[in-house]
């Protein structure tokens, strides 16, 4: 037997040459991280603009907790202030209609009764004085009336001293 041959091949075409690209010098270890896709000095901005928020938040709503609180204890006050104002009321009108039917007369607890005298022509210095003259029951000249004055009225009057001749009438006893 006689060896076969082989068929003869194609020529393979030569590869062209590439050329060489100059390698890059390796760099420390510290230059190959991978840069951050944003910058470091944006990342601690946002992340005080963060902080800052939730610090905002914390604070309003401690504040609307308060506030809610101070709004509850301002109603509650104001709910007794009416009960107390309405209580009082009918214990006056009750009192003064007691009064009434035994024939007698009541003097609310606040008020205080004067016997005022105006004396007419006298230059007042004092604007309270001036006020007083004004006051309905003494605007006749050379006139004396009975006078029933609140809390304020009375220091005011006090406070006059000898232009408004004036005398203090005992409660019941």
């Amino acid at each position: 037997m006689t060896p076969k041959k082989e068929p003869k091949l194609a020529p393979t075409p030569k590869k062209e040459k590439k050329p060489k690209l100059l390698k890059m010098p390796k760099a420390d270890k510290r230059d190959s991280k991978k840069l951050p896709a944003v910058p470091e000095s944006i990342l601690r901005r946002r992340k005080r603009r963060d902080q800052s928020k939730t610090a905002q938040l914390k604070s309003a709503i401690k504040k609307r907790a308060l506030s809610h609180k101070k709004r509850k204890d301002i109603f509650r006050r104001a709910e007794t202030y009416v009960k107390d104002y309405r209580k009082r009321e009918r214990d006056e009108i009750r009192l003064a209609r007691e009064a009434k039917t035994q024939g007698n007369y009541y003097i609310p607890g606040e008020a205080q009764l004067a016997f005022v005298i105006r004396i007419r022509g006298l230059m007042f210095k004092n604007e309270v004085a001036q006020w007083l003259v004004v006051n309905p029951d003494l605007t006749m000249g050379d006139q004396c009336s009975h006078v029933s004055f609140r809390c304020g009225e009375v220091r005011e009057v006090g406070s006059v001293g000898g232009t408004i001749p004036r005398g203090w009438v005992a409660g019941p006893s």
